[in-house]
């Protein structure tokens, strides 16, 4: 099945990348998506492996925060989109 990754601003300048399509089999999870993609290490996740507080993933338009978290499963077509936190007021 194919999943596309869409990184936005300094996390898409900072790996290079700004929309790849992995290939993954049926049951793969983001978690494992998020190990497919160049770099996205030091950029996405803690010491520990968990997703950075300051970065945001969102699996067809709804944070992962709010679904299984890295555990989510994906499906063919879906879109991961990857941007850092932001505020304002």
């Amino acid at each position: 099945m194919s999943v596309e990754i869409r990184m936005y601003g300094d996390l898409a300048e900072e790996s290079a990348l700004d929309r790849i399509v992995v290939e993954a089999e049926t049951g793969t999870t983001v978690g494992r998506i998020l190990a497919q993609v160049k770099g996205a290490g030091k950029l996405l996740f803690t010491g520990d492996g968990e997703l950075s507080p300051e970065i945001n993933v969102l699996l067809n338009g709804r944070s992962v925060r709010g679904l299984q978290g890295l555990a989510t499963p994906v499906g063919d077509g879906d879109r991961v989109h990857i941007l850092r936190a932001f505020g304002g007021g």
